[in-house]
């Protein structure tokens, strides 16, 4: 419960940051109106936040956007909301820093096999907060997000086993492919719609 009520008060003082940055745009430019960005694309790769999915972001301010996505993974179905700040203005390519909250489904009863020796295993449903840096290449209408990041589980609970031969090393396997852990993922955002907003 700790672990969870630390993870909200780091998404509520990410919502406030992104509150004091459209004041400062407000105070920079003198007016409320500016241009929203919409993206749509694919993300994928090693303990990728969304899994092997699909992902809409909407740019905001010129250097935050908020997203939005939902993918499978060896951890069941994911989805779930996040944010991202990039570092630099107007540049081809940009440093960023993002965070997500992400739940998994988990899977039921999955098969592993390891030198012909099978075992069956549960990987529990759990929760993620995913933190990530990485960079931002901008290709006209296309951005390709190159992300290292961490998911770090609220339950960080291990695969439970069901039946079949178990030992340490099926163990180790089944619990690598619970939630959390490394993140080394892609994602290619495509452009499609502007609109300006108060």
């Amino acid at each position: 419960m700790m672990a969870k009520h630390r993870i909200l008060l780091l998404l509520l003082l990410w919502g406030t940051s992104l509150g004091l940055t459209a004041q400062d745009y407000q105070n920079e430019y003198g007016t409320d109106h500016r241009d929203v960005y919409y993206r749509l694309g694919l993300t994928g790769g090693w303990g990728s936040t969304y899994g092997f999915g699909i992902e809409l972001s909407v740019l905001l301010l010129e250097q935050f956007d908020l997203n939005a996505g939902a993918g499978v993974s060896f951890n069941g179905f994911k989805y779930g909301v996040g944010g991202r700040v990039y570092l630099l203005k107007d540049n081809f390519i940009s440093p960023y820093l993002g965070l997500n909250y992400v739940r998994s489904t988990g899977l039921p009863e999955i098969e592993i096999t390891l030198d012909g020796i099978v075992g069956f295993y549960n990987i529990l449903a759990d929760e993620t907060a995913n933190v990530k840096g990485g960079l931002a290449i901008e290709f006209g209408w296309t951005r390709l997000l190159t992300t290292v990041g961490y998911g770090f589980a609220f339950g960080d609970y291990d695969a439970v086993p069901t039946d079949g031969y178990i030992n340490d090393e099926h163990q180790r396997f089944a619990n690598w492919m619970a939630v959390g852990g490394l993140e080394l993922s892609g994602t290619l955002l495509f452009r499609f719609g502007r609109r300006q907003t108060l």
